[in-house]
């Protein structure tokens, strides 16, 4: 019997995830964590209201998943070195001046089967179309005899599914 305790709307789950359509290999238990900020134009200052916060203009958002990659897997390092000028992990770096978004491929988060997550509580799939390593996060990678647990932030890029502009879809 389930612990009566714990209310119905608790959700968890195991994911896994892809980035380019490879597995980026076992996470820490931490998960993944979706990050998302609203950017807006504040309307202050006024005369009538001097500098309080009275209303604003919606200028967009940013979105982001951190997590901790555990595994050393091919998936795992190409994610951690997309900009490469060579063959992936080997230390080299591509031509300055290039688009950030061709570093991006698609991220599929998904939920072990089973579990709250993957029924009605889902999400059972997150996938972003363009999800990249994000430029203010430095890699911190381990060379030494304990696990080798590492750190990840991606953007999430936004793009138009045709009907929508969004940073990831949802089943």
């Amino acid at each position: 019997m389930a612990n009566t305790l714990l209310g119905p709307n608790r959700i968890f789950g195991v994911y896994t995830a892809t980035w380019n359509g490879v597995s980026i290999g076992d996470t820490t238990v931490d998960g993944f964590k979706l990050i998302y900020s609203v950017l807006e134009k504040k309307l202050s200052p006024t005369q009538t209201y001097g500098d309080t916060y009275i209303d604003g203009i919606f200028r967009g958002g940013n979105c982001r998943i951190s997590f901790t990659l555990a595994e050393w897997v091919a998936g795992g390092k190409a994610l951690l070195w997309p900009h490469t000028g060579g063959s992936g992990f080997d230390g080299t770096f591509t031509t300055v001046g290039k688009r950030i978004s061709g570093f991006s491929s698609a991220l599929v988060l998904t939920a072990a089967a089973g579990t709250p997550a993957a029924a009605a509580g889902g999400p059972a799939t997150l996938t972003s179309a363009y999800a990249k390593l994000a430029s203010d996060t430095d890699i911190d990678l381990l060379l030494g005899p304990d696990n080798r647990d590492i750190p990840i932030v991606m953007d999430l890029l936004p793009y138009n599914d045709g009907t929508y502009n969004r940073w990831f879809s949802v089943t």
